[in-house]
C-alpha cells in the first residue's frame, strides 16, 4: 500500500514539479522589485496563477487519464491497482501547483515571511491528521485526504492574501474555473 501511494504520488507530481519547481526562485526576485507597488504584485500574482494553471492542468489531466497505462508500462500489472490513487494525486497536483510557490514569494517579497511560517505550521499539524483519517479508508482514502489537505492549504493562502494584502479571493476562483474549463 505504501509503495502504491509513493509511486502514484511521485509519478503524478513529477512533471508538474519539474516544470514549475522554479516558480518560487524566479518570482521572489521579481515580486521583490515591486514591493512598493502592491497592485502590480497582485496583477502579476494572478497572471502567474493563470499561467501555471494553463501549463499544469492539461499535463495532470493527461496523467490522470493515462494512469492505468503509465503504471502498467513502468511497473507491471501488480501496480495497476494504484490507478485510482494516481488519478487523485494528479488532481492534487493541479491544486498544489496552481499557486506553485507564488504565494510564498508574495509573502516574502512584501516583507511578511511569517505568513509562510504560519501556513507551514498549519500544514505540519494537518499532515498527520489527514494521514490518520485517510488511512481509515485505505490507500484511496489517504489520497483523498491529501487532496483535501492541498485544498485547505490553498484556501488558507488565499485567505491570508485577502486579509493582509486585500487580494480578491474571487479572482482565484474565476481564474481557476476559466483555466480548468
Amino acid at each position: 500500500s505504501l509503495g502504491l501511494i509513493n509511486i502514484s504520488k511521485n509519478l503524478s507530481s513529477l512533471i508538474p514539479h519539474t516544470i514549475l519547481g522554479f516558480a518560487n526562485r524566479l518570482t521572489l526576485p521579481v515580486f521583490s522589485q515591486w514591493q512598493d507597488n502592491l497592485q502590480r504584485v497582485e496583477i502579476n500574482y494572478w497572471r502567474g496563477v493563470r499561467i501555471q494553471l494553463l501549463i499544469i492542468t492539461p499535463l495532470c489531466v493527461i496523467i490522470a487519464f493515462a494512469s492505468y497505462q503509465i503504471l502498467g508500462l513502468l511497473f507491471g500489472v501488480k501496480w495497476i491497482d494504484g490507478n485510482m490513487v494516481m488519478k487523485i494525486y494528479a488532481m492534487q497536483a493541479i491544486v498544489w501547483y496552481a499557486e506553485g510557490g507564488l504565494t510564498s514569494a508574495v509573502f516574502n517579497a512584501l516583507g511578511k515571511p511569517k505568513f509562510g511560517t504560519v501556513v507551514m505550521i498549519l500544514s505540519l499539524g494537518l499532515i498527520p491528521l489527514c494521514a490518520y483519517i485517510g488511512a481509515l479508508f485505505g490507500i484511496t482514502g489517504v489520497a483523498v485526504a491529501f487532496l483535501c489537505f492541498a485544498i485547505i492549504v490553498l484556501l488558507v493562502n488565499q485567505y491570508i492574501l485577502w486579509l493582509k494584502f486585500n487580494f480578491k479571493i474571487s479572482n482565484w476562483f474565476l481564474i481557476a474555473t476559466r483555466q480548468l474549463l
